[in-house]
């Protein structure tokens, strides 16, 4: 009877152990498919989409912000029509709401250009949308390549 006790104990004793392995924990630590280094291909929603070759406009996304950086050889004047309103090199605390992306860029206090549809798919990540007004184009759309 005492053999069966102790095996009754050791089963007991080795179940209770495997049961404090919380998987909860590696969850948690898991960061989202937005964070890393992603490389702007198109921008679209205006009258004149652009493109851009590898490397010339980098967004890194961290837990809680992305830093934008641009290389273009450009005047300024042409960067921030072709950005904006993404113009303005730097690092921007974001946050995500399901299927929103809200950025919260100091220099830009319209609403409108802070609040985005975001969708990833692989490694492409589109953020915004574009649509068409009766005048042409309208919204913004990024389109961006995981680097």
């Amino acid at each position: 009877m005492n053999n069966i006790l102790h095996i009754f104990i050791y089963f007991l004793s080795f179940f209770v152990i495997l049961s404090c392995n919380n998987d909860d924990e590696n969850e948690e630590q898991q960061p989202h498919p937005i964070e890393g280094k992603w490389e702007l291909l198109k921008k679209e929603g205006d009258l004149n989409p652009t493109t851009y070759t590898t490397d010339e406009v980098i967004w890194t996304f961290n837990q809680n912000n992305v830093e934008i950086e641009i290389n273009i050889e450009e005047e300024e004047h042409l960067i921030r029509s072709m950005l904006f309103p993404f113009h303005i090199l730097g690092t921007y605390e974001y946050s995500l709401n399901e299927n929103q992306i809200h950025f919260e860029l100091g220099y830009m206090p319209d609403e409108g250009y802070l609040n985005h549809p975001f969708h990833i798919s692989s490694d492409t990540l589109i953020i915004g949308e574009d649509f068409y007004g009766p005048a042409g184009g309208g919204g913004l759309k990024l389109t961006f390549k995981r680097n």
